[in-house]
């Protein structure tokens, strides 16, 4: 399952904006991974120093990402026309990571 985290200088993004990435996000990474269970969690932090606007990190299996270029470009390519669509003009930085987990759900 993969896990959406994204910061964001709230200086420069407002709630709204990032409530409606969210959804976003979250529905492209569940289409391009076709994975249903995909977890969005929303940071505000108590300092925000010299950051850009919006830095959306998905974690996930290393073995859904065994193809990561094309599943990278699959995703940006999702956002960007998503922003063109919605007129979002704020800039996204977008990281990718494969994670090699162990999980146990409701200990």
């Amino acid at each position: 399952m993969p896990i959406i985290r994204i910061d964001f200088d709230e200086k420069q993004v407002n709630r709204d904006q990032i409530e409606t990435l969210s959804k976003a996000i979250q529905s492209i990474v569940s289409d391009k991974t076709e994975i249903k269970e995909v977890f969005v969690y929303v940071d505000e932090h108590v300092f925000v120093i010299d950051a850009d606007p919006i830095e959306v990190f998905v974690e996930m299996s290393a073995h859904i990402m065994e193809k990561n270029d094309q599943l990278m470009a699959q995703i940006k390519t999702d956002i960007q026309k998503w922003k063109s669509e919605t007129n979002f003009d704020i800039p996204i930085n977008l990281t990718l990571t494969p994670m090699n987990w162990q999980l146990e759900i409701g200990i």
